[in-house]
């Protein structure tokens, strides 16, 4: 039960309070200008309740070329967070 509660604790660590969406849109829209991307619109959709799990879609548009693009999902898969790209 312990190493339960451990794993977990671990997964919860990965995903930010709801509280903090507007930081996680600002760190995408900066990783984004960083690779030479244009962000016409990102934003937060409606919060799902998952099985014990909280996920916050966002839906993005952006421009430019597909070597940027690439770049931007390779940095995207770096961070700390569980990112679930469709």
């Amino acid at each position: 039960l312990k190493q339960l509660e451990e794993a977990i604790e671990f997964f919860e660590s990965k995903l930010p309070p709801s509280s903090e969406i507007h930081k996680v849109l600002e760190n995408v829209t900066m990783i984004a200008q960083r690779h030479g991307l244009t962000p016409k619109t990102i934003r937060a959709l409606k919060c799902k309740n998952e099985n014990g799990y909280i996920e916050q879609p966002l839906k993005m548009e952006l421009h430019g070329n597909f070597n940027s693009y690439y770049s931007f999902l390779l940095e995207l898969e770096k961070l700390d967070r569980i990112t679930k790209i469709r």
